[in-house]
């Protein structure tokens, strides 16, 4: 099975910037009832004004979620860490399935600061690697980076697929993007970054994926929603 070594990069893959638009592709949306469950970090006003806050040097991580399942001889495993790095690996020995993700993100609410237009950048590098051998065609081995905004209400307000990939390769991902939302008093946000490994097997041959984020960072910068603007009043000529 593939092993997640943080310190070890097998190969260089630059990813140019992403933009995070609204209808993109990408993995699974839902947020799990544990992490609905958990408490938001609330970004007072204040912090947001003067500069800039940074996760996770300024706030820590807050959603953490690995799951794994596995038949036949399939092998999957994931893990994740409050630093910011996470992993999941998937193989298969012969016939069987196996498939591992992870979810890492920050939970967050504007609390009674006023709306504000905010600018989100991240910050990624990542480790991914798949094994093939034999030729059937149910032989898989997948793998598959994603993120996603999404508020307290479930609406889904940014999606992207950052990177997938299956067959046999390897290599490592460095991702800068950044993206605009619009934050509302009171509304709580998932900033959420998810991995998948999936490896199907057949008789007499081998498949593995594994996917990590070796290390991610996230900022947020907000400035005041300007105020609507009236239109003049109209003034009669003498």
């Amino acid at each position: 099975m593939p092993r997640f070594n943080p310190s070890v990069l097998r190969g260089s893959l630059l990813v140019p910037p992403l933009l995070l638009l609204s209808g993109c592709g990408g993995g699974d949306f839902e947020i799990a009832s544990s992490l609905s469950r958990r408490p938001s970090s609330a970004l007072a006003s204040g912090k947001l004004t003067h500069r800039a806050i940074r996760v996770p040097t300024d706030e820590p991580f807050n959603l953490f979620l690995p799951t794994s399942s596995q038949s036949g001889g399939g092998k999957a495993d994931a893990r994740v860490d409050p630093a910011g790095t996470a992993m999941c690996t998937a193989s298969c020995e012969g016939a069987g399935t196996a498939a591992a993700e992870f979810r890492i993100g920050y939970k967050f609410n504007m609390g009674s600061a006023p709306d504000a237009d905010a600018i989100v950048k991240l910050e990624l590098s990542s480790d991914r690697k798949m094994m093939r051998e034999g030729e059937g065609l149910d032989t898989v081995a997948r793998y598959l980076l994603w993120a996603f905004v999404k508020d307290g209400h479930g609406a889904v307000l940014k999606k992207a697929t950052l990177s997938e990939g299956e067959g046999s390769t390897e290599g490592s991902l460095k991702l800068q993007t950044q993206f605009d939302l619009k934050l509302n008093s009171g509304v709580e946000y998932y900033l959420v970054i998810g991995g998948r490994a999936t490896a199907n097997g057949t008789p007499n041959e081998r498949s593995a994926a594994s996917v990590s984020v070796t290390a991610a960072s996230v900022e947020i910068a907000t400035r005041p929603v300007a105020p609507a603007t009236r239109p003049a009043a109209a003034t009669s000529g003498t």
